[in-house]
C-alpha cells in the first residue's frame, strides 16, 4: 500500500510539473533571438522577456528553434502552444489568438548598399523594379501592394538574415528587408561590413508584433488570459529590453 502511494505521489508530481511546461515556437532574428551554435540553445532579449513572463504566470517555456514557415505551420496545428514576435493577419486569427498588446512596435525597413543613390523611400516608385531578399514566410508590408516589378525573393533557416546580407553584398538582390531598422546593421557590425551598407524606413504604419497563442492548443485560452494579467499587472516591456541589449 505504501509502495503503492509514493509511486501514485510521484506519477502526479511528475503530471503535475508536465503541465507546468509551454511549448514555445521561435526563430531566429537578431538582435531579438539568436542561436547558440555551442549546444543549439536559443537566447536575447526576446528569450529573456517570455521566460520572466511564463516564470510569473507559473509555466516553464520549452523552446524550439524552428525556420519562421514552420512555427507558423505548428501554431496551426498545435505542436507549440505559443509563440512570439509576430505580426497580426486576418489569415493568422483563424488559427491563433493574440495578447492584448504588441510586444513591440517597428517600422519595416530596407536595407541597400551604401553605393546606391536612394537615400530615402517616399513611394512606390522608389522601389519600382527592385529585386528584395526577405524571410520565407513573413508577412509583407501593404506599402508593396502597389509597388510596380518589385520581386521577393524569400530564405528560410537560422542564417536568413546573414544570407540576405551575403546577397546583397554580391549583388545578387538590389535590398534586403526587414520589419525592423537594425537586424541588417547588427550582422554587418559583427562582420565588419557596417559601412558598406545603409538602412531605409519604409512609409506608412509601423508594424505591431505580438505573442500568439495556437487556437489547437487545450491551453490557449488559459495562457491567453494569464499573459494578458501578467504583463499589464508587472508592466513588462519587450521593447525596452531589446533596445537595452542593443545598447550595450
Amino acid at each position: 500500500m505504501k509502495k503503492f502511494f509514493f509511486l501514485s505521489l510521484a506519477l502526479i508530481l511528475s503530471l503535475s510539473a508536465y503541465a507546468r511546461e509551454v511549448t514555445v515556437g521561435v526563430f531566429v532574428h537578431a538582435p531579438h533571438v539568436y542561436k547558440n551554435e555551442a549546444d543549439d540553445g536559443v537566447y536575447g532579449p526576446a528569450i529573456d522577456y517570455v521566460s520572466q513572463v511564463m516564470a510569473e504566470m507559473g509555466y516553464v517555456p520549452v523552446y524550439r528553434l524552428l525556420p519562421l514557415s514552420r512555427v507558423l505551420l505548428y501554431l496551426k496545428d498545435g505542436q507549440i502552444d505559443l509563440c512570439l514576435e509576430i505580426a497580426k493577419t486576418p489569415e493568422r486569427e483563424e488559427y491563433a489568438y493574440f495578447s492584448d498588446e504588441p510586444v513591440y512596435v517597428m517600422v519595416p525597413s530596407l536595407t541597400v548598399l551604401a553605393t546606391n543613390k536612394i537615400d530615402r523611400i517616399d513611394g512606390v516608385d522608389d522601389v519600382s523594379g527592385m529585386k528584395i531578399g526577405f524571410l520565407s514566410g513573413a508577412a509583407i508590408p501593404p506599402f508593396f501592394d502597389s509597388a510596380k516589378s518589385v520581386a521577393f525573393e524569400s530564405v528560410s533557416g537560422d542564417s536568413w538574415i546573414r544570407q540576405n546580407l551575403a546577397r546583397l553584398l554580391a549583388g545578387r538582390i538590389d535590398a534586403a528587408m526587414d520589419m525592423n531598422a537594425y537586424s541588417y546593421r547588427e550582422e554587418a557590425k559583427r562582420l565588419g561590413v557596417e559601412s558598406k551598407i545603409k538602412t531605409l524606413k519604409i512609409p506608412g504604419e509601423e508594424t505591431r508584433f505580438y505573442v500568439a497563442f495556437s487556437k489547437a492548443s487545450t491551453k490557449a485560452v488559459t495562457l491567453l488570459e494569464r499573459y494578458n494579467t501578467v504583463v499589464k499587472a508587472n508592466g513588462y516591456d519587450e521593447q525596452k529590453m531589446i533596445e537595452d541589449f542593443i545598447a550595450r
